[in-house]
């Protein structure tokens, strides 16, 4: 009994049948309901498991090891531990299983010394979350395909899947607009850091375009942070208090602030405001680039959020490493991810 026939049953694609067999989450239950009755009636059994997953490795070329790096370049480990990196693994796990591949996750310590996962050659490409120090990982990668994530700069090879920034900060101008607010504000205390820079810049350029007065709180001498703590972290807190309070003592106040930082500085703005007075959703609107839009809503759900998908953005590196493999000697590929507005409800 073949996959055809089950195809031919269920009055679905022989690559429906496939992503049923293979438990893939982008087939909807109905459909899972239909080709399970079809199996059943003409008595088809899928293989086991190792032997599909062999199957689908062999049809992949460059596919040796069947397993798919990610790296994770910080020298704080608690990277790893953030809803960013979460809703990432997210997205290329679930890529890499209806694939019968593995994920190996590895951070990489301060010195950048090479994983065993790479010094051993068990992996069949990389996928390697954006930093600023990618000089020192790259020789590790050798001829292995690679994409990177959320980095902006074209690196000297590999491919590119990144958040669409420009988008980012139309939706949260469009958000403020609909508010009704002709003044706002942006807030940046990282201005080095490529991807808050990025949200910043369009902004401006949207607001303006809109017709918008704008206020830009951003200090652009602060040297590129991520994910740090103690004393750096404190000093950046400081640097960000004093960013809240030059924007609650403006004359006029801007009506709106786009925040394009993560989750742990917009709970910092946030009480910052709140111990001055000022109510968001009722004095001020706020839209935020967060990563763990659950969490946000529990802070208030007051809060707009832009949300850059992690989860689609790794599903598209995944994707992007099996078409590079598929195409080695094509130019290098940028893939950018739409982002989804998450809107905040209004306080009366």
């Amino acid at each position: 009994m073949s996959v055809q026939r089950v195809s031919k049953k269920a009055g679905v694609s022989v690559a429906t049948v496939s992503r049923v067999i293979n438990h893939s989450p982008h087939v909807s239950p109905k459909t899972v309901a239909i080709v399970k009755a079809a199996m059943e009636r003409i008595g088809y059994v899928p293989p086991p498991v190792e032997k599909r997953q062999r199957r689908r490795r062999r049809v992949l070329p460059g596919i040796r090891q069947g397993s798919i790096a990610l790296l994770f370049p910080d020298v704080d480990n608690r990277a790893l531990r953030t809803a960013l990196s979460g809703r990432f693994m997210h997205g290329v796990g679930e890529i890499l299983r209806s694939r019968g591949l593995n994920m190996i996750v590895t951070p990489l310590d301060a010195g950048f010394s090479e994983p065993p996962c790479l010094r051993d050659s068990l992996v069949d490409a990389v996928i390697v979350r954006g930093l600023a120090s990618r000089d020192q990982v790259v020789p590790m990668l050798g001829d292995l395909p690679c994409v990177w994530l959320l980095d902006g700069d074209l690196p000297a090879r590999g491919d590119q899947v990144l958040e669409d920034n420009g988008s980012v900060a139309r939706l949260a101008v469009e958000h403020l607009r609909a508010r009704g607010c002709e003044r706002v504000a942006v807030m940046n205390p990282m201005g080095l850091h490529y991807g808050y820079r990025s949200r910043c810049e369009w902004f401006a350029i949207h607001a303006r375009r809109s017709g918008l007065s704008l206020a830009e709180y951003i200090l652009r001498d602060q040297v590129e942070v991520s994910m740090i703590q103690g004393p750096a972290f404190d000093d950046l807190l400081r640097r960000l208090g004093q960013l809240v309070a030059e924007l609650v003592e403006a004359s006029p106040r801007p009506q709106g602030v786009f925040l394009p930082f993560p989750d742990d500085l917009i709970t910092f703005v946030y009480r910052e405001l709140q111990e001055r007075g000022i109510k968001p959703g009722r004095d001020i609107h706020i839209v935020c680039c967060s990563y763990d839009p659950p969490r946000l809503a529990t802070l208030d759900r007051s809060i707009a959020n832009v949300d850059i998908l992690p989860e689609a953005m790794g599903r598209a590196a995944v994707e992007t490493l099996m078409w590079r493999m598929r195409h080695p000697s094509e130019p290098q590929r940028r893939v950018m991810v739409m982002p989804s507005l998450v809107g905040g409800r209004v306080i009366t």
